[in-house]
This record gives structure tokens, sequence and C-alpha cells, in this order.
């Protein structure tokens, strides 16, 4: 179970969680009990370990990175595993970037990583493919540039 400690070490939201993330803008991804509706919650909580918004359709989720936070819907069976349509939804928990994307990652320096047809590329805050999906592995953008992978005999 996840939970968050301060810097004594001591619990300030109790280990109740079956997944969770990093806090950014004041919320963090979970997965765990709902308390106030008593069922099992994917969304996001605030500080007190409340959740804030969440939907049943959430079936994945990762950290926000500029006011949007990518979200996985549909699952979808594939040999291995399920896997999921990503788009990117803002703190209220509204869909602003459609489910479209077979990956997505968070937003940094206006543009984030989506993988199409099993490449990466990049989008904008519109949804717009500003960099075609063509790399095997992306970073996020820092002082205007990213790593990425083209080769797959040199993936780590």
């Amino acid at each position: 179970m996840w939970g968050y400690i301060d810097k004594t070490g001591s619990f300030v939201i109790e280990p109740i969680f079956l997944h969770a993330h990093d806090f950014v803008d004041g919320l963090a991804p979970a997965s765990g009990l709902d308390s106030v509706r008593g069922t099992i919650a994917t969304g996001f909580i605030d500080k007190t370990g409340s959740f804030v918004t969440y939907s049943p359709d959430w079936k994945a989720i990762k950290r926000f990175g500029e006011g949007l936070a990518p979200v996985g819907v549909e699952t979808r069976k594939t040999l291995r595993l399920d896997t999921y349509v990503w788009g990117y939804v803002d703190a209220e928990g509204t869909m602003q970037i459609e489910p479209q994307y077979e990956d997505a990652a968070p937003f940094s320096e206006g543009l984030a990583a989506v993988q199409l047809r099993g490449k990466w590329g990049f989008i904008d805050r519109t949804g717009k493919v500003v960099i075609k999906p063509q790399f095997l592995w992306p970073a996020t953008f820092e002082g205007g540039v990213a790593q990425v992978v083209v080769d797959a005999g040199y993936l780590w």
C-alpha cells in the first residue's frame, strides 16, 4: 500500500492507496478506496489524501505536467497485457485532449510525448502532432531539448 510521509518520517497520508504518484501542483494520481463514496477510485488526491476528482472510466493515470495529466481509458486486450487509449484531463477532471494515443507522457515546455502506431512523437496542448512519431523512446523536454532513442541496439 502507498502513503505519504513528511521530512520527519511521519505519515501525513496513511498508506491506504493501491498505487500513488508524486504531487504536482497540489494533486497526485492515486488508486484506492474513496472513503466518501465507498468504492475503489482512480483519480487525483489532494494533500489530505481525499479524492478531488476521479472517473470510473479512468483505468490508469499519470502525473500532471503544465496543468494536464495523461489518463488511460478503454482497456484493450493484447497478447501479453491490457493496454489503454490515452488522453489528457485538467485538474477538474475534464477531458481536454480526447483519448487516441497508445501511451502518453506529461507535458513539459508545451509538448508531451505520445505513442502512435508503436512510435513516439510530440503533441502540443491542443493535441496537434508537432513532431511526428518516429522514435523508440522519448524523454521530456528540458531546456529546449529532449533525449530520444532511435536505434533499439542502444536502448539501455
